[in-house]
Parts: structure tokens; C-alpha cells; sequence
């Protein structure tokens, strides 16, 4: 599931520039991937995630099933905290998603590979299913400033290590 980020980063392809540039920007996209992966897809799986990410609402038949497979009940209560959770109903996703995984790392973009069940993926199955998917992998733009400050804070650390003849920057 590839996640898009509002950063770019330019790097220089002069001779003597080019191979350094993009070992540069491609260790420092493998560490923004790195921290999405570990910091920020597990807050898709907590309390509150489908009104943080704006997920798509679940039937009544599904919270009533999820409800009822957590051993929650089926007052009303149960019913309004199992509304909370979308992304998880058995924990079979979330524990796919943390446990075989790449981060796809080039000089110009990263992707975050999460090989998981037949049901997820980034188009849904049926015409009332939710791209759950997608879902998985929104990033609000809070995320995105985090994720941006964390490359800018980790560059000069990289380009020093090699050399200090490198030239990238985002913007």
C-alpha cells in the first residue's frame, strides 16, 4: 500500500553529485517510512480512528457483530464503543500489517509494502465495502509536517556521513 507524502526532495545530478544525492535521499525516505510504519499506522487501529481519519461508516449489522465477537453485548453502550473501532474486528489485519512489511526506499519516493489478508487492498471488494486499504494508510496533515520535520532534522546527519558534497533539499 503505497502512502504519498506532501514533501518532495530535489537532490543534485551533477557528476560527482548524483550517486551521493540519491543514496542520501533514499536512506532518508526509507527513515520516514520506517517512523510511519512504527509510529503512525498503529493510531489507525485505536479508539477514535474512524472520526480522526474520516473513515466510511460501518453497517449496524457489523459494530453488532464486531460487538459481539469481543464479548462486549449488544446494549447500547457496547454498540457505541465497538463504533469506535473500524479498522478492527478479529485483529487479524492489524497484527498482518505490523508483522510483514517493507519499506520500498528510491532517491524520489517511498512506499510502505503490507502484504495482508484478500480483503484488503486498495480497492474494495463490493460496492458497499470499505477501502479499508486505504484507510489503513490515510496520513492527516499534522502526520505529514511530523514525518517533514523528522527528514529535515535527520538530512545534515546523512549528508555529512557522506561527505558533505551532497545537495538535497525539500521542499
Amino acid at each position: 500500500m503505497p502512502v504519498l507524502f506532501a514533501f518532495v526532495l530535489e537532490h543534485d545530478a551533477r557528476p560527482g553529485f548524483g550517486r551521493k544525492s540519491s543514496r542520501v535521499a533514499k536512506a532518508l525516505l526509507e527513515i520516514v517510512g520506517e517512523h510511519w510504519h512504527e509510529h503512525m499506522l498503529p493510531k489507525h487501529f485505536e479508539e477514535g480512528a474512524p472520526q480522526r481519519y474520516g473513515y466510511q461508516k460501518r453497517t449496524a449489522g457489523h459494530i453488532k457483530r464486531r460487538a459481539q465477537r469481543w464479548g462486549w453485548g449488544t446494549e447500547p453502550a457496547a454498540l457505541a464503543r465497538s463504533a469506535r473501532y473500524a479498522l478492527a474486528f478479529k485483529g487479524d489485519m492489524r497484527a498482518d500489517l505490523k508483522r510483514n512489511y517493507s519499506v520500498r526506499a528510491f532517491p524520489s519516493r517511498f512506499s510502505v509494502v503490507m502484504p495482508s489478508k484478500g480483503y484488503v487492498g486498495m480497492r474494495p471488494m463490493g460496492t458497499n465495502m470499505p477501502n479499508l486499504g486505504e484507510e489503513a494508510t490515510i496520513v492527516l496533515p499534522e502526520e505529514e509536517r511530523e514525518l517533514a520535520a523528522l527528514a529535515e532534522a535527520r538530512l545534515p546527519d546523512l549528508i555529512e556521513a557522506e561527505g558533505g558534497k551532497v545537495r538535497v533539499t525539500i521542499r
